[in-house]
């Protein structure tokens, strides 16, 4: 059976989804400045210091550079947004949307999926398989196109939860939401971006070479 291609269009799609600055005059903006980071990047309605929110903002542009490397995709205008934030037992919960715009930059025929095609078309026995694996790669290839070096803006809504307490003892935990059917559920935001996110480029490869496989075994 033929590995399902509508999957494997979404998987590419969710390949393509990133962080830049701007700036005021004001105590907060001075110091948000002086750290690299300007009011535009951060908007922050809850209890956080400037410090604090700086730190998560830091945190969050560091995922999001290690899920989508800078050889596939140029990640600017990184804003993330503090919000809805709601206390029990002295612990802070609060919504952090974040946005980014995100430039697919990796050619598709540099992509593994076509890498894991084109060493499997390079074991074809005849011309007619040879043909065949063409017309599989060259289909890909346009599906691929329009990504390629177009922008869009990537939305990650993720969770806050914090104690209160010693502003100079932060400790936090940042959760990605998924919301599916208007039922939301909570994932370690880490966990969830590798796992669903950042792209394996073995399995990717792998999963190429199966398809060309199939493809070339076909009556």
């Amino acid at each position: 059976m033929k590995i399902n291609r509508i999957f494997l269009f979404l998987l590419l799609a969710v390949g393509i989804i990133g962080f830049v600055l701007s700036g005021c005059t004001d105590p907060q903006s001075e110091a948000n400045l002086s750290n690299g980071i300007t009011n535009d990047q951060i908007n922050n309605e809850s209890s956080l210091t400037t410090e604090q929110a700086n730190i998560v903002f830091r945190a969050v542009q560091e995922l999001l550079l290690s899920t989508y490397p800078r050889e596939t995709d140029k990640l600017d205008n990184i804003s993330i947004h503090f919000t809805n934030e709601q206390t029990d037992n002295n612990v802070s919960i609060l919504d952090v949307n974040v946005e980014a715009d995100m430039t697919s930059i990796r050619k598709p025929e540099d992509s593994p999926l076509i890498a894991g095609m084109q060493k499997a078309l390079s074991e074809a026995n005849n011309d007619v398989e040879k043909k065949a694996g063409k017309q599989l790669i060259d289909g890909h290839l346009k599906e691929m196109a329009p990504y390629f070096n177009k922008t869009g803006r990537a939305l990650f809504p993720l969770r806050l939860t914090f104690e209160n307490g010693d502003k100079s003892d932060f400790k936090y935990e940042l959760f990605y939401l998924l919301s599916i059917s208007e039922q939301v559920t909570i994932y370690p935001a880490k966990t969830y971006f590798e796992e669903h996110f950042k792209e394996d480029s073995v399995e990717k490869e792998q999963m190429g070479y199966e398809m060309m496989k199939e493809e070339l075994s076909s009556p």
